[in-house]
This record gives structure tokens, C-alpha cells and sequence, in this order.
């Protein structure tokens, strides 16, 4: 109840920019998506979420709420910082466009939120969404 209560509150406060038609979006793991243009979006931080969480929201606003491709590209624009959209919180500033970024797009095996122009499919970034098949303690 409370999250919800939140995240209602949130909504109603979020200030989107004229270009975003799509309002802000709540992923599979209670983060919030905030459109900024047609192609970049920010992932809100909350709930103690590190990179998997804010690649897996990406993935998922991606695939779900705007229906890209599921190999369609994901870049890394903004490092973790400041909200372009919404003042007072931490965010981090994703793109489907390559050619927007300040940096050369690249692949890595770690996720990150501060290397700029890291990229990953929107398959392997909806894939961190899912929770671990078994539990070690059960091994």
C-alpha cells in the first residue's frame, strides 16, 4: 500500500518535458521510467537499486511500454547523476539512438551506470528483471 501511495504521489508531481507523449511508466521492479524525448528516458533510482535494476527498468519500459525490439539497442547517455526531468532525485539517462551519444557506443560483460556509451540489448537488459532460478542455501 505504501509503494503504491508513493508512486501515485510521485506521478502526479513529475514535471515531463513537451516532446515525451508517453507518461511516466512503473517497471517490473517499482522503478520509475520517465520519458524525455521520442528516444531517451530516465530511469529514477529508488528502492536501493543499483546498475541490474536500472538496466532491467530500461529493458523492460523498452519492451513494454514503447514495444522496441527486443535486440533493438539500449545506449548509456547520462551517467548516474542528477534528473534531468525530475528535480530532487538521482537518475540515470538511457537512449535507443547511438548517434545522440557524446561517445563511441560499446559493449561490456559489467553492468555500470557512470561508462557512458555502454550498451546492451533490450533482451539482456529485460533478462536482469528476472529473479535467481534457485537459491544457494538449497545446493
Amino acid at each position: 500500500m505504501r509503494r503504491a501511495v508513493i508512486f501515485a504521489a510521485v506521478l502526479a508531481s513529475l514535471p515531463l518535458q513537451a516532446a515525451a507523449q508517453q507518461p511516466a511508466y512503473r517497471a517490473v521492479n517499482w522503478l520509475i521510467v520517465v520519458p524525455v524525448t521520442a528516444s531517451s528516458f530516465e530511469v529514477l533510482e529508488d528502492y536501493g537499486e543499483g546498475a541490474r535494476g536500472m538496466w532491467c527498468a530500461a529493458g523492460d519500459y523498452a519492451r513494454n511500454r514503447i514495444g522496441v525490439p527486443v535486440r533493438a539497442q539500449l545506449y548509456l547517455k547520462g551517467a548516474r547523476g542528477p534528473s534531468r526531468a525530475v528535480p530532487g532525485r538521482t537518475a540515470v539517462l538511457f537512449t535507443l539512438d547511438a548517434d545522440t551519444l557524446d561517445r563511441p557506443p560499446r559493449s561490456s560483460y559489467s553492468l555500470s551506470m557512470r561508462e557512458v556509451g555502454q550498451k546492451r540489448s533490450v533482451a539482456q537488459s529485460y533478462q536482469l528483471c528476472t529473479e535467481e532460478l534457485f537459491d544457494i542455501d538449497d545446493l
